[in-house]
């Protein structure tokens, strides 16, 4: 990364209404040609995030921030009144105190949280998702939906400078948008061609949906390879897990070194869960660990180091099943020098250790170059005597996620898990044979998702790449530019 070095007069930075001053707002406005250009309101109406009303349903599709791909696809929460529960009770609780909105078909989606990672939304015609209000909702008065991919590609790099940079993420706000402008010949010709790129966008799409029906959910293509190999009966767990009244006697109750008699803990799907492990075999993940289990090192803000060569894996960079190196963030060399007892190589399994939504996630490492040192809500889990992929995917069965969830300890979103509960979970012992055998087949059917979800992003090249030809755009960057005071 560069040294961005230019001058600016105290009486410029003064003119800003709030008084920014971080650099890549302060740069981009003091490099940005002054062309002729739209402005932000010619094109757009920012859209009141009204409360949505919902007093009752029986089932409503709801999508945050989170839920959305950073090529805009939306993988919605399926809620239903009938089954409320702790997994979805989060979301149930957001709409009760009215974080929803209902988009109008033509309606634009930008992520206020991290706008830099393209997680915006085109509302379709048959969209019937309703969305947390942490959205900007726009409603284009033109070629909407090309304005939609032009601000996911030439004028991205505008909109993210035009967020605001503080120690945590990229935020954007509403009045933010006003400073931005559009240069006139793209949009004069995206009006002209509007029907043109909307034809060969919607052909494309088409495509897409096509493909995107055939994806299948990872959990459940684990849990169909577990369930056929080691009798997981899956279907038993989900009938169980309905009952919400049952009685225990004391000594049951009374059974744990903790004195635990919360519902949850003894659900009568846990214990079955735990029975049925056991019968698939007597061990346990203490008698595979090569070295303790132990939690990540803490941080403070000193310790980061954009340039460093290091990095910090926290539980944001594990929450998709995987090591998200794209957004990671990088410490001083000092720090991971001082943390060597906390840091990861390869085959080390990850699991983060609290929070709703990520607590049990687990990721593996794969890199044998990485240089990392793992946060304290994480746990590593280092194995032998075990194929480290065998027990990634083992952990991430329905089965190993259930025993987390009746297991955590705490109240709404601040609950745990800890090293010495994890290492007394079972712990399938299968032949070395066995164990190949199983990742390996899991491994073959989840590349065959993952080359369905390359084909979609290559057809998502293919709009981006038509919108850029047909508008003759020759660079990403540079067609959006502030508002002169």
């Amino acid at each position: 990364m560069g040294l961005k070095a230019f001058r600016i007069d105290i009486r410029d930075l003064s003119r800003e209404r709030t008084l920014r001053f971080d650099v890549d707002f302060v740069h981009f406005k003091a490099t940005s040609a002054a062309v002729s250009g739209y402005s932000f309101t010619q094109l757009f109406k920012i859209v009141k995030r009204s409360p949505c009303s919902i007093d009752e349903f029986e089932e409503i599709k709801y999508a945050e921030i989170s839920n959305v791909s950073k090529d805009g696809d939306v993988v919605p929460e399926i809620l239903r009144a009938g089954e409320r529960s702790e997994f979805n009770e989060d979301y149930f609780r957001k709409i009760e105190k009215g974080d929803i909105i209902k988009p109008e078909a033509g309606d634009i989606l930008l992520s206020s949280v991290r706008p830099n990672l393209r997680k915006h939304v085109y509302i379709d015609a048959d969209d019937d998702c309703y969305y947390t209000r942490a959205f900007i909702q726009l409603r284009p008065k033109r070629c909407g939906r090309v304005l939609y991919y032009l601000l996911r590609t030439a004028f991205h790099e505008g909109l993210v400078a035009v967020s605001r940079q503080g120690k945590g993420y990229p935020t954007l706000k509403t009045g933010d948008l006003f400073h931005l402008r559009f240069e006139k010949t793209i949009i004069d010709r995206a009006i002209s061609e509007e029907h043109l790129l909307n034809e060969r966008i919607g052909s494309i799409e088409s495509e897409i949906d096509g493909l995107r029906s055939t994806i299948r959910n990872p959990a459940d293509v684990i849990d169909e390879v577990f369930s056929r190999e080691f009798n997981f009966n899956i279907g038993k767990l989900e009938e169980l897990h309905q009952i919400s009244r049952y009685e225990l006697p004391m000594h049951i109750i009374s059974n744990n070194l903790d004195l635990r008699f919360s519902f949850r803990f003894h659900r009568e799907a846990g214990y079955f869960v735990m029975n049925s492990l056991k019968t698939v075999s007597p061990k346990k993940i203490r008698d595979y660990i090569a070295s303790p289990i132990v939690l990540g090192s803490s941080i403070s803000p000193t310790d980061y180091d954009e340039n460093g060569t290091c990095v910090y894996v926290s539980m944001a960079d594990i929450k998709n099943w995987h090591l998200d190196m794209e957004n990671i963030k990088r410490v001083r060399d000092e720090y991971y020098d001082a943390n060597l007892s906390k840091t990861v190589m390869t085959n080390d399994i990850l699991l983060a250790r609290s929070g709703e939504g990520t607590i049990g996630k687990v990721a593996i490492i794969e890199d044998g170059d990485i240089q990392g040192v793992f946060a304290d809500f994480t746990m590593r889990i280092r194995l032998r005597d075990c194929s480290p992929v065998f027990a990634y995917y083992y952990l991430r069965t329905r089965f190993v996620q259930y025993l987390i969830y009746v297991n955590k300890k705490g109240l709404g979103n601040n609950t745990n898990i800890f090293p010495n509960q994890i290492r007394e979970f079972p712990m399938i012992d299968a032949s070395p044979e066995k164990q190949q055998d199983v990742a390996g087949e899991v491994n073959t059917e989840l590349q065959k998702q993952r080359n369905i979800e390359d084909r979609i992003k290559s057809r998502r090249r293919k709009i981006e790449e038509f919108v850029a030809e047909t508008l003759k755009i020759d660079s990403p960057r540079g067609h959006l530019e502030p508002v002169r005071h």
